[in-house]
């Protein structure tokens, strides 16, 4: 072998050696943008994306090369469960307040309330459903609507009225520290009181009242079982009558649900019951459904199920309220008057009536008892249905529903009740026929 061949071969085989032997480099972080899976070697050029800025809230301590998605601290609530729930916020500053704790100089409810007091009449969250020449006063604390507005407006609410805006009666209840849980059901209380005295100077005004925590209320030594029984003894009235009344955005039809009791245990309903009683609530419903028809049909439900059975699931209806429908008809002969009908089918009618425009058509139920009649009249009208006091010397209407303490301040709630309270007070103000009854 030539030696000079040997030699080259050689040097040959030694490159060939080396490069056999050589590891190949790359990014080996699997996080980074340039990630090389074959690579065996990290040759420090990883690309890791993230905010490499500190002082932001999603800073990236790992990466080094900014991606430009730098999010700064947003300090607020964080807990959804809290009624100061800020979405936008990233970082919990120790706010969060529960609906109790927010409602404290928001509005005027007692911490061991489950409800809330909205000491309004009217509303502030007006639209184009209410007529434009109408005028509105409401009765509160303008402090209390002032910051209610600036809270929800922080939740990012744009569609509300400014109370600076609005017509208030400014009514400032002083409170004492050492005794807030009477305070607030003083306050709630008082706003009424004014509110009624104000309607009483007015001749063809309404009343259109919020919900109320009837808890507050007895803790600051108003014994009331609701506002109804507040306005009949302000305008010193005994026959009046809570009536749930609705009318179907689908049909037109006015539907109309009367209590015999209102406010008061089940266990007490049957012994409260009489025939007086119900004559009196008849009368009050004829008054009303005659400003709608001229000869109403008005249906009765039974207390107990199937109205009795003649006497075998219960005795009243078979010992005197058939006797007392009969005789009060044949006094309102102009009236057609059906029951006592068994309440578990009672209302199927109205569910016809509410949807269908060729449906038969009823004028007024007369239900027993507080939750035998808003059952009904809630699943059917929820969110149209209104709380109407009849036998008042004014018209007064309230939203069919409870203060929703849970959802109180989150700028979720439901105002199309208070909508139609509103319209159902400005329709049965301008019917004179209603108002000759009251």
């Amino acid at each position: 072998m030539n030696t000079k061949f040997a030699t080259l071969l050689f040097l040959s085989l030694i490159v060939l050696f080396s490069s056999s032997c050589r590891k190949e480099e790359g990014c080996m972080d699997p996080l980074a943008i340039n990630y090389n899976p074959d690579a065996e070697e990290d040759d420090g050029s990883c690309l890791l994306l993230g905010c490499t800025n500190p002082t932001m809230f999603n800073y990236d301590p790992n990466a080094n090369t900014d991606n430009g998605g730098c999010i700064p601290f947003i300090n607020g609530c964080t807990d959804a469960t809290m009624f100061n729930y800020n979405p936008n916020a990233n970082t919990d500053n120790g706010t969060c307040l529960t609906a109790q704790q927010a409602a404290i100089g928001f509005w005027d409810v007692s911490p061991d309330c489950d409800d809330i007091t909205v000491p309004v009449i009217g509303s502030i969250s007006l639209n184009d459903q209410i007529p434009e020449n109408i005028e509105f006063k409401l009765v509160g604390s303008k402090k209390n609507l002032q910051n209610t507005y600036e809270h929800l407006r922080s939740l990012g609410l744009e569609n509300l009225a400014n109370p600076k805006n609005l017509n208030i009666h400014d009514l400032e209840i002083s409170s004492s520290d050492n005794d807030s849980k009477s305070s607030y059901g003083n306050s709630s209380f008082q706003y009424l009181t004014k509110a009624i005295e104000i309607v009483k100077q007015y001749p063809n005004s309404a009343l259109v009242t919020g919900p109320i925590c009837k808890k507050s209320w007895s803790l600051a030594g108003h014994y009331f079982s609701g506002q109804t029984e507040v306005l009949a003894k302000s305008c010193g009235v005994k026959n009046v009558g809570m009536l749930f009344t609705a009318k179907s955005p689908i049909t037109g039809w006015r539907f109309n649900t009367l209590l015999a009791t209102t406010h008061i245990a089940l266990s007490e309903v049957p012994k409260k019951l009489t025939t007086e009683l119900i004559h009196s609530k008849l009368d009050l419903f004829k008054d009303f459904c005659n400003t709608y028809s001229d000869k109403p049909t008005l249906k009765v439900a039974g207390l107990n199920p199937h109205a009795g059975e003649e006497g075998l699931l219960g005795h009243e209806e078979k010992d005197w309220l058939n006797d007392a429908l009969i005789t009060w008809n044949e006094k309102n002969k102009d009236i057609r008057l059906f029951g006592p009908l068994s309440p578990d089918s009672c209302w199927n009618s109205s569910v016809k009536a509410w949807n269908d425009k060729n449906a038969e058509k009823h004028d007024g139920i007369l239900a027993m008892y507080h939750d035998q009649g808003l059952i009904p009249m809630k699943v059917i009208a929820l969110n149209y249905s209104v709380n109407t006091t009849i036998g008042l010397p004014f018209i007064r209407t309230s939203p069919d529903h409870g203060t929703g303490f849970d959802i109180a301040g989150k700028g979720i709630a439901q105002s199309q009740s208070m909508i139609e309270a509103i319209k159902a007070a400005v329709e049965m103000t301008n019917n004179s026929r209603l108002l000759n009854t009251h």
